[in-house]
């Protein structure tokens, strides 16, 4: 019996041992692999779930002014993200942050939408522009929650946004589609942006950077513990730009009693764009974090256009400034002589049509100094009764008339210079030689931005190819013009020089007061509708009596000094009345600022 009892012990004790060592060779054989086989896949998984990866989006680029004044910087700001990533329960860490800040920049439905559609190791933006007691009501309430962060960034800054937004533009998202055209992770980063409009978009590509990168390690609550590896980024280049901001303050400050407008002004010898003013305007600003759809709605569908840039993008009829083109055709063509003369009684017929002069009783015979300085419509219907259409837009064209100047600014507009062809291709029409005579006037079909003027008035101030520019200059050299004649030019200069300096020009009372600083310009007033016979007759055609956007626009162009010649302007007052009354005196007061200020 303690036989049989010893040798069942002995067996138990075997077997048990054998359970034992089969559990160890297991044991170990796990060991090998998790150690020598799958080490380095588990080693790496292991660093995932420690080490973030982060993008550091750089600093956007300084735009400034020629005297390197900022007129586009970054400010520092705070704000709130999460990190999918470090986060167990999106939802439930979401419902935390509404306690604590219950409007955020976005939806809460967009802000899961984003979370949803971005990598999780993407920030996404709960709110930016944290003030401190935000930030501080954050950092005590929201100390254990992983994946939440209070972080600096940077905010695009605009000092001047009232006279400088239509030419710097703003800043926004990459739209989805540039996302996957450029296939660069990065843009997904809620810091990244581009420029949408203006500068900004024209040197986006300078004024971005290079986003650098930095590996984190986190803890288990998906707090960050330090810093492991940092790429910094590169800042985007500066920009220097040809404005001069107090200039565009003061332009601005002009143009304030006036419901929309805009203004050009050049530096003839170089091209450089001085001002360019278009009013209303709007806040760069609010663009910056995405921008209100309220505002947004206010913005588009305000009748005066704040968000159009008149300078560059809106079409006018140059009506009387053009008559310095005309001028220059009908005498390039032998049309007329200097010596050619008109009698004006006030009205012209024209078959059975009758077309009226500005002045109701004429100026009396006039020749061309007297037809430019005192802008007698009669003098012109005459040249347009003999100067074809298609010779009046080859002068036109060569002084920068229908077609785009070049301008370093996006959305320019190439306005309209009527030809022959023009109408058959586009009206399937022949040309009629009425629309000749109103061509010479510069109203019809013709159409100029305010920057083509002062193009021209540049043009025929210097004979030479001037091109506005920005920031970087198309033409590193101006030509002379070609086939203009030297002599003729100097005629036209005299003439619009007449036009403001002396007793019977119509810009008279807007001369300046130095002798030897002189403005050249002539005075424009376009209709910008029909007048009927039956307007005339009852006297309802004048502006104080018609709706604002039937009312006349003003107009004026001008270069000055008169002896050598350095800066040329327009300036365009939408629906006021007559440019000698409302642009002209804008006109005065630049040059003013300009002579004294010793720009």
């Amino acid at each position: 019996m303690e036989h049989k009892k010893k040798k069942s012990f002995t067996r138990r004790t075997f077997i048990f041992g054998g359970v034992q060592a089969g559990l160890g060779t297991l044991i170990l054989g796990r060991l090998y692999y998790l150690q020598m086989i799958a080490g380095k896949e588990y080693l790496t998984l292991a660093e995932e779930n420690r080490i973030s990866f982060r993008f550091i989006m750089p600093r956007r680029g300084t735009i400034l002014d020629r005297f390197g004044e900022p007129l586009a910087t970054s400010k520092k700001i705070f704000r709130l993200v999460v990190v999918p990533e470090n986060i167990k329960n999106i939802q439930n860490s979401l419902d935390a942050i509404k306690k604590i800040i219950p409007k955020p920049d976005i939806s809460w439905e967009d802000i899961a939408k984003q979370i949803k559609k971005k990598p999780k190791f993407y920030p996404t933006i709960i709110k930016e522009n944290l003030d401190w007691k935000e930030v501080s009501r954050i950092e005590l309430s929201l100390t254990h929650s992983p994946g939440v962060f209070v972080e600096e960034s940077w905010k695009r800054y605009y000092p001047f946004p009232a006279s400088t937004s239509h030419i710097l533009g703003y800043t926004g998202m990459p739209s989805e589609k540039f996302i996957r055209k450029k296939n660069l992770p990065y843009f997904k980063h809620p810091d990244a942006r581009m420029g949408k409009s203006g500068i900004e978009k024209i040197y986006d590509e300078k004024i971005q950077g290079i986003p650098g990168s930095k590996n984190i390690e986190v803890n288990a609550r998906g707090r960050i513990v330090r810093e492991l590896k940092r790429n910094p980024p590169i800042s985007g280049n500066k920009i220097y730009t040809t404005l001069d901001v107090r200039l565009q303050e003061k332009i601005k400050d002009l143009l304030k009693p006036y419901k929309s407008g805009a203004v050009v002004v050049l530096d003839i010898q170089t091209g450089a764009v001085r001002a360019l003013v278009s009013t209303p305007s709007f806040d760069s600003n609010s663009f910056t974090l995405g921008i209100d759809k309220a505002l947004w709605k206010t913005l588009t569908t305000n009748e005066y256009g704040p968000l159009f840039n008149k300078a560059i993008q809106g079409q006018y009829a140059p009506a009387s400034t053009f008559k310095m083109v005309t001028a220059l055709a009908a005498l390039l063509f032998g049309i007329i002589t200097p010596k050619t003369t008109v009698y004006c009684p006030g009205y012209i017929y024209i078959g059975k049509r009758k077309f009226h002069c500005w002045r109701k009783h004429g100026h009396g015979t006039v020749d061309l100094d007297k037809a430019i300085k005192k802008s007698c419509d009669v003098y012109f219907y005459e040249i347009g009764k003999k100067l074809d259409i298609d010779q009046l837009a080859e002068v036109a064209q060569s002084l920068g008339f229908g077609s785009k100047t070049g301008i370093d600014l996006p959305e320019e507009s190439g306005a309209l210079m009527p030809t022959r062809e023009w109408k058959k291709r586009v009206k399937n029409k022949s040309w009629y030689p009425g629309e000749s005579i109103i061509s010479a006037i510069g109203q019809g079909y013709i159409l100029a931005t305010p920057l083509q003027l002062a193009v021209m008035t540049a043009r025929l101030a210097s004979g030479k190819t001037v091109t506005p520019y920005i920031v970087k200059p198309t033409l590193t050299k101006l030509e002379d013009i070609k086939n203009l004649d030297p002599y003729y030019l100097k005629l036209i200069q005299e003439s619009m020089s007449n036009a403001v300096n002396t007793p019977e020009g119509t810009s008279w009372k807007h001369r300046l007061p130095w002798e030897n600083w002189k403005m050249a310009g002539k005075t424009g007033t376009a209709q910008v509708r029909r007048i009927t016979l039956e307007e005339r007759r009852m006297g309802i055609f004048k502006n104080n009596v018609l709706p604002w956007k039937y009312r006349d626009n003003a107009l004026f162009v001008g270069f000055a000094p008169v002896h050598n010649p350095r800066f040329a302007i327009s300036v365009v007052v939408e629906h006021t009345g007559f440019g000698g009354t409302y642009a002209a005196p804008i006109a005065k007061e630049i040059m003013k600022y300009l002579k004294e200020n010793g720009a």
